[in-house]
């Protein structure tokens, strides 16, 4: 495999504790954002000359803040070399960091930290820390003070063991692409790519970054239209509708006394059927069979495309959730992505793994640990439809601005509205595959997936090396 994060050389800055002084906090917090009570906690336990470690900067980053930090009085400065990613951004959030031990870190680091250690911090650094560091070598040795050649015995002597790698299913080529399409976000932004025929994750980006903040594996958000595709899969698995159906597409209607309304009006023209409504993601359709589907066969639906599947990736993640509602309303909200499904968009990118391999599956972050296993074999009829409906959307719908030439892309936009105060905001989504590649992503406070989320997909998969399609 290829090294995700080889030895590069870092600058590490600590302070002296005997030459520390109440400024040093200050001027530290000020230049770095460190927690100082840490700090200060950590140099009153130190002796007077060690070193304490304060931060690991990259070069580049220590070269910008070199004058100031000279100023800093007990400050010191040392190199050394440590596996890191390409940048401070990249996969972050599941490699994580390693950072100077506090008590929670301490405690799950193993017998043989210390609390002068660095010790992962975050991602799976912190979770496979004994892993990943191995183990100390020691020496005990029985002296006489009194002699030049003073030791008598060797007590103990144990050679230090080093840490094992951790192989993972990210893709260096996968993980740079999602990276440099979620590099300008200004708003919470997840970028998922899975392998579809297996469930490899091959890249999570999450952004603005630097971030610890795992948004694509945990996060819990309405789905939105993408849901539609589960939606639309048990209206064709329950026989209600076919591609075909001709159907109804009003800017608004009403069920359970509730009003439903589309993005935006017109979006239809004359009487569609029901793969033209779901290209333009017409919500009146999908509500409107709220009272001929149930809150069961849609809750089956979901499991069958490994909605709360139990998921074991190393790392946590959340698998989604969709309760099968007996309440008209609740449902018809449930069947657009809203009401109370909820998802990550590693969950959503699976759905979109699903249609593309016609198999569900649960994800796979580290192959050799912790495998995925493959759920249920969808049926194939059903999924050839909601192929076809995803390209659709491509050529004829929402998602447009992702025609890309060369391997035809499937898609589905989506929206989520979410409340804030009292003030109704959105999310905008878009999963798809191309390929053996699925994808999902995810814009807080987006206006629209075919608006915010597309650029962002288009980045990705025209970034995206050419061979992971096939």
């Amino acid at each position: 495999g290829v090294a995700l994060t080889p030895e590069r050389e870092i600058v590490r800055i600590g302070v002296q504790p005997s030459k520390v002084r109440p400024a040093t906090y200050v001027q530290l917090a000020d230049l770095l954002g460190i927690d100082t009570a840490s700090l200060r906690e950590r140099v009153s336990a130190a002796q007077p000359d060690w070193f304490v470690s304060v931060i690991d900067l990259r070069t580049p980053a220590y070269e910008r803040l070199r004058a100031e930090l000279l100023k800093v009085p007990g400050i010191t400065i040392d190199t050394a070399q440590r596996a890191l990613a390409p940048t401070a951004e990249w996969g972050r959030a599941i490699l994580g960091t390693v950072a100077p031990a506090t008590a929670e870190t301490l405690g799950s680091a193993g017998p043989y930290a210390l609390a002068t250690d660095e010790v992962g911090d975050s991602g799976l650094q912190f979770a496979y820390q004994e892993r990943l560091a191995g183990t100390p070598g020691i020496t005990i040795e029985l002296v006489e003070k009194a002699r030049d050649d003073n030791v008598l015995n060797e007590v103990l002597s144990r050679r230090p063991t080093p840490g094992q790698p951790l192989p993972t299913s990210l893709h260096l080529g996968a993980q740079d692409a999602a990276e440099r399409a979620v590099s300008e976000a200004t708003e919470t932004t997840s970028a998922v790519v899975v392998k579809a025929s297996t469930g490899e994750i091959l890249a999570a980006a999450n952004a603005p970054g630097p971030t610890s903040y795992n948004t694509a594996f945990i996060g819990r958000y309405a789905p939105g239209s993408t849901f539609k595709a589960v939606s639309a899969a048990a209206l064709l698995t329950n026989d209600l509708v076919t591609t075909g159906t001709t159907v109804q597409c009003p800017d608004t209607t009403v069920v359970g006394g509730k009003r439903f309304k589309n993005y935006d009006p017109g979006i239809t023209s004359g009487q569609p059927t029901f793969a033209q409504a779901f290209a333009a993601s017409c919500n009146t359709t999908l509500v409107g069979y709220a009272d001929e589907l149930t809150g069961d066969q849609l809750a089956a639906t979901a499991e069958d495309f490994g909605f709360e599947a139990a998921w074991d990736l190393g790392l946590p993640a959340f698998s989604g959730s969709v309760p099968a509602d007996a309440d008209l309303v609740t449902r018809a909200a449930d069947m657009i992505g809203q009401g109370k499904v909820e998802s990550s968009p590693l969950m959503m990118a699976m759905v979109a793994a699903a249609i593309d391999s016609g198999v569900s599956r649960t994800p796979t972050l580290l192959p050799g640990l912790l495998p995925g296993s493959r759920l249920r074999e969808l049926d194939p009829a059903i999924v050839e439809e909601l192929q076809q409906m995803m390209r659709l959307v491509v050529t004829d719908g929402t998602g447009k601005a992702i025609d890309l030439p060369g391997v035809p892309v499937h898609a589905k936009t989506g929206t989520a509205e979410y409340l804030d105060g009292d003030r109704i905001r959105t999310n905008a989504w878009m999963i798809g595959y191309r390929g053996d590649i699925a994808f999902a992503v995810l814009i807080e406070n987006g206006t629209s997936g075919s608006r915010d989320a597309a650029p962002i997909v288009s980045s990705l998969l025209a970034n995206l090396p050419d061979d992971l399609y096939r």
